[in-house]
């Protein structure tokens, strides 16, 4: 007997020696992700994000299974099929690509980070009993010259954790031959489309035999969202990290801040920052706007000059191994607010603290929302400097005010 990689003792009988030694193999070569072999300064054994154990992932898909059950659909068919398409790579001209981001849902069901995946949750015999199959690109040792290793079936089995893997190819027929005739009842993304080329693999297998019996097709999102709103303690850690290093690149862009400097050359220093702490990419396309161009909701294109005398108003986040941040700052160009900037800044930092202060369980964003666009009504009809040179209409509920003032 020996100590396995798990921490169990493992009785050498042959079969299982080969086993264990296959899987080992598996382990300890580079499969195109952070991998405790490959990163063991960022992931311990059996990670599979920082701090997030593959036993997670198991329990979130498990965690889907019993909130189907509790559905119409869940409570009258024993027979489902979930269907979660991972993203494909995008191009921005040609043959080059832009850097690739896995769609959301599939990240957090299984924590693989490859593109063009799709994962199956089969359930046979009452929910939330299932078995999770993965289907993902095969090893093609030209285009890994290329673009770098992959997990291959065998390697995202292993890492994952997934019940079965296979070749990304054999989807169609697996979706005709094994699901298309038996009545389950089908669970998609049916609201948004992930991945177009899959979506017509899956569509047409699906539906397209002439002996075709899909019980109904249900969406899953609504469910799997309502349970990525609460997050685990490893969860929050990660979220804590990507607002820590955001901040942390907030105060050295102000430090940056001068007149004279370009829109991009801030949003330089941000991304800089961030990646020099560990984010692997921004969050979204910042937004760094001065003077007027502020009142643009998704200015990106950050392509003027800051201007003495003008507020600077940057919104940008960061990614820390999949989750982000997301945070808005003004601040003003020359380093010192003008008075009427003060007066501005100062009302909104107060409904911002009174914003915070509200947060608290069993308050819905709408009415957090609907409180602050009051508070925010009110400070305007306070500020002298609005009495001075606005019109303000205004009505006994303030509705006028908010019409003006608030989006």
């Amino acid at each position: 007997m020996v100590l396995g990689m798990s921490g169990c003792l493992i009785r050498w009988l042959p079969w299982r020696q080969s086993a264990v030694l296959v899987h080992m193999r598996l382990l300890s070569r580079d499969i195109g992700q952070p991998t405790a072999y490959t990163h063991p300064h960022l992931l311990k054994e059996e990670e599979l994000l920082p701090g997030i154990h593959k036993s997670e992932f198991l329990e979130r898909r498990r965690n889907l299974m019993r909130e189907m059950a509790t559905t119409q659909a869940g409570k009258t068919n024993k027979k489902h099929l979930v269907i979660v398409p991972g993203a494909p790579v995008q191009y921005m001209s040609g043959d080059v690509p832009y850097r690739f981001h896995q769609g959301t849902d599939l990240l957090y069901m299984t924590g693989f980070q490859e593109p063009d995946a799709v994962l199956l949750l089969e359930s046979t015999g009452g929910l939330p009993e299932h078995k999770s199959i993965l289907y993902v690109r095969p090893r093609d040792p030209h285009r890994e010259l290329w673009d770098g290793p992959r997990a291959g079936p065998d390697g995202a089995a292993a890492f994952t954790g997934v019940t079965e893997a296979y070749n990304i190819d054999e989807l169609g027929a697996h979706l005709e031959q094994k699901y298309s005739k038996m009545g389950f009842s089908v669970w998609y993304c049916t609201e948004e489309y992930v991945h177009p080329d899959h979506d017509d693999v899956i569509i047409n297998s699906l539906t397209n035999s002439p002996h075709s019996h899909i019980d109904n097709v249900h969406t899953y999102t609504q469910l799997l969202h309502k349970l990525r709103l609460v997050k685990s303690p490893a969860e929050l850690n990660l979220m804590r990290k990507a607002g820590q290093i955001a901040a942390s690149a907030f105060r050295e862009t102000m430090h940056s801040t001068r007149p004279d400097v370009m829109e991009y050359q801030l949003e330089s220093v941000f991304e800089h920052h961030c990646k020099m702490k560990g984010a692997q990419t921004l969050s979204f396309p910042p937004v760094v706007a001065g003077g007027s161009r502020a009142n643009c909701l998704h200015y990106i294109t950050n392509n003027r000059e800051l201007r003495a005398g003008d507020l600077v108003l940057f919104d940008a986040g960061c990614e820390y191994h999949g989750y982000v941040s997301d945070v808005t700052r003004t601040w003003p160009v020359s380093g010192q607010f003008t008075a009427g900037q003060r007066e501005l800044y100062e009302a909104v930092l107060r409904v911002k603290q009174a914003s915070i202060k509200a947060s608290r369980p069993g308050v819905t964003l709408n009415q957090l929302n609907r409180s602050a666009a009051n508070m925010i009504s009110s400070e305007l009809q306070a500020m002298p400097f609005f009495k001075r040179h606005c019109i303000i209409p205004t009505s006994s509920s303030g509705t006028g005010t908010k019409k003006l003032f608030c989006i």
